[in-house]
Protein backbone atom coordinates (compact mmCIF):
# COMPACT_ATOMS: atom_id res chain seq x y z
CA UNK A 1 0.00 0.00 0.00
CA UNK A 2 3.07 2.48 -0.39
CA UNK A 3 2.33 5.12 -2.77
CA UNK A 4 5.15 8.15 -4.45
CA UNK A 5 3.69 11.40 -4.16
CA UNK A 6 5.35 14.78 -4.56
CA UNK A 7 5.79 17.35 -1.57
CA UNK A 8 6.14 21.34 -2.05
CA UNK A 9 9.75 20.65 -2.73
CA UNK A 10 8.86 18.37 -5.78
CA UNK A 11 10.54 15.00 -4.16
CA UNK A 12 8.96 11.66 -3.85
CA UNK A 13 7.64 11.00 -0.59
CA UNK A 14 6.52 7.59 0.39
CA UNK A 15 2.85 6.79 1.60
CA UNK A 16 1.69 3.75 3.54
CA UNK A 17 -1.13 2.80 6.30
CA UNK A 18 -0.29 5.00 8.26
CA UNK A 19 0.20 7.97 5.96
CA UNK A 20 3.39 9.70 4.81
CA UNK A 21 6.83 7.53 5.91
CA UNK A 22 9.42 9.21 7.25
CA UNK A 23 13.13 7.80 7.69
CA UNK A 24 15.22 10.21 9.30
CA UNK A 25 14.20 9.31 12.49
CA UNK A 26 16.09 6.20 13.20
CA UNK A 27 17.52 5.72 16.28
CA UNK A 28 15.72 9.18 17.73
CA UNK A 29 13.55 8.58 19.96
CA UNK A 30 13.00 12.02 21.20
CA UNK A 31 13.00 14.21 18.07
CA UNK A 32 10.58 11.50 16.77
CA UNK A 33 8.00 12.08 19.46
CA UNK A 34 8.73 15.83 19.07
CA UNK A 35 8.05 15.45 15.33
CA UNK A 36 4.43 13.50 15.65
CA UNK A 37 3.37 16.16 18.39
CA UNK A 38 4.34 19.19 15.84
CA UNK A 39 2.50 17.41 12.85
CA UNK A 40 -0.03 14.63 13.91
CA UNK A 41 0.47 12.34 11.00
CA UNK A 42 2.74 9.54 9.75
CA UNK A 43 4.73 6.41 9.77
CA UNK A 44 8.52 7.19 11.30
CA UNK A 45 10.93 3.84 10.11
CA UNK A 46 12.80 2.19 12.47
CA UNK A 47 12.79 4.75 15.54
CA UNK A 48 13.17 1.68 17.63
CA UNK A 49 15.81 -1.41 17.56
CA UNK A 50 15.86 -4.49 19.39
CA UNK A 51 18.14 -7.32 19.05
CA UNK A 52 16.59 -10.31 17.72
CA UNK A 53 13.47 -8.80 17.30
CA UNK A 54 14.64 -5.88 14.40
CA UNK A 55 13.64 -2.52 13.95
CA UNK A 56 9.96 -0.94 15.26
CA UNK A 57 8.46 1.98 13.68
CA UNK A 58 6.49 4.84 15.68
CA UNK A 59 3.27 5.82 13.98
CA UNK A 60 1.18 8.60 14.61
CA UNK A 61 -2.04 6.07 15.07
CA UNK A 62 -5.39 6.84 16.62
CA UNK A 63 -7.32 7.05 19.53
CA UNK A 64 -6.96 3.04 19.67
CA UNK A 65 -3.14 2.63 19.04
CA UNK A 66 0.20 4.55 18.06
CA UNK A 67 1.40 7.57 20.07
CA UNK A 68 -1.70 9.62 19.15
CA UNK A 69 -3.55 6.81 22.17
CA UNK A 70 -0.02 6.59 23.87
CA UNK A 71 -0.40 10.64 24.56
CA UNK A 72 -4.16 11.32 24.90
CA UNK A 73 -4.02 8.06 27.61
CA UNK A 74 -1.07 7.89 29.19
CA UNK A 75 1.24 11.13 29.20
CA UNK A 76 0.74 13.71 31.83
CA UNK A 77 0.07 14.09 35.34
CA UNK A 78 -1.03 11.09 37.33
CA UNK A 79 -0.71 9.20 33.88
CA UNK A 80 2.24 6.64 33.26
CA UNK A 81 4.27 8.84 31.76
CA UNK A 82 5.17 12.73 32.97
CA UNK A 83 5.83 13.98 29.67
CA UNK A 84 6.57 13.21 26.40
CA UNK A 85 10.47 13.29 26.93
CA UNK A 86 9.95 10.90 29.39
CA UNK A 87 8.04 8.72 27.48
CA UNK A 88 10.47 8.67 25.08
CA UNK A 89 13.16 7.63 27.38
CA UNK A 90 11.24 5.27 28.80
CA UNK A 91 9.57 3.31 26.12
CA UNK A 92 12.98 3.17 24.23
CA UNK A 93 14.60 1.80 27.31
CA UNK A 94 11.87 -0.94 27.61
CA UNK A 95 12.03 -1.73 23.96
CA UNK A 96 16.06 -2.17 23.54
CA UNK A 97 16.63 -4.15 27.45
CA UNK A 98 12.93 -4.88 28.74
CA UNK A 99 12.30 -8.70 28.93
CA UNK A 100 9.68 -10.45 26.59
CA UNK A 101 6.50 -11.04 28.40
CA UNK A 102 4.38 -12.07 25.36
CA UNK A 103 5.16 -12.77 21.68
CA UNK A 104 2.53 -14.37 19.12
CA UNK A 105 2.56 -13.89 15.32
CA UNK A 106 0.50 -10.55 15.73
CA UNK A 107 2.02 -8.83 18.93
CA UNK A 108 5.05 -8.77 21.60
CA UNK A 109 5.24 -7.09 24.94
CA UNK A 110 8.64 -6.14 26.70
CA UNK A 111 8.58 -4.96 29.95
CA UNK A 112 10.96 -3.07 32.80
CA UNK A 113 9.12 -3.09 36.57
CA UNK A 114 5.60 -1.81 35.85
CA UNK A 115 6.03 -0.14 32.37
CA UNK A 116 4.77 -2.19 29.05
CA UNK A 117 5.10 -1.64 25.81
CA UNK A 118 3.66 -3.77 23.46
CA UNK A 119 4.69 -4.17 19.45
CA UNK A 120 2.06 -5.10 16.72
CA UNK A 121 3.89 -7.26 14.28
CA UNK A 122 1.52 -6.38 11.59
CA UNK A 123 -1.52 -3.69 10.79
CA UNK A 124 -4.74 -5.44 10.33
CA UNK A 125 -8.09 -3.97 8.83
CA UNK A 126 -11.53 -5.02 9.59
CA UNK A 127 -8.97 -8.28 10.99
CA UNK A 128 -7.56 -8.82 7.65
CA UNK A 129 -4.00 -7.99 7.49
CA UNK A 130 -2.79 -5.25 5.50
CA UNK A 131 1.00 -5.18 5.88
CA UNK A 132 3.86 -6.97 8.09
CA UNK A 133 5.68 -4.19 9.85
CA UNK A 134 6.67 -3.85 13.38
CA UNK A 135 5.61 -0.78 15.40
CA UNK A 136 4.13 0.56 18.68
CA UNK A 137 0.56 -0.16 19.60
CA UNK A 138 0.72 1.09 23.26
CA UNK A 139 3.51 1.82 25.97
CA UNK A 140 1.96 2.29 30.24
CA UNK A 141 2.27 1.11 33.50
CA UNK A 142 0.99 -1.59 34.63
CA UNK A 143 0.05 -0.56 38.78
CA UNK A 144 -1.33 3.02 36.98
CA UNK A 145 -3.71 1.22 34.37
CA UNK A 146 -5.15 -0.80 37.76
CA UNK A 147 -5.68 2.45 39.57
CA UNK A 148 -7.57 3.90 36.60
CA UNK A 149 -9.83 1.37 36.66
CA UNK A 150 -10.58 1.36 40.10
Amino acid sequence: MNENKLDANNTKTETGVFGPIYRQFKGKAKEAFEFLITHEDGDLIAVFHRESFGDIDLVWGNENGGFKHILLKHIGNEKSFVNVEDAACQIKEIIESGRTVFENVDKAVFQIGNKIVTVRKNFREKGKKIADKNWVLTAYDEKQQMVEVL
